[in-house]
């Protein structure tokens, strides 16, 4: 294995996302676990909320 993927790897690591993108399913698909959501916890514009999701890799 790659050593920077090797130290990658041995840590775990989070990525705070919005909803509405499909980024879920972009990191599902790279191993991450979805592991919190804020319904319309984002605000971005006077009438559009979006979810806020927490993303886990986890170590092994």
């Amino acid at each position: 294995m790659n050593p920077k993927k090797a130290v990658a790897r041995s840590r775990p690591s989070g990525s705070a996302l919005r909803g509405g993108l499909g980024l879920e399913r972009f990191y599902a698909a790279a191993g991450y676990k979805e592991v919190g959501r804020v319904p319309d916890g984002l605000r971005l514009a006077a009438d559009d909320y979006r979810d806020d999701i927490m993303m886990w890799l986890p170590l092994s």
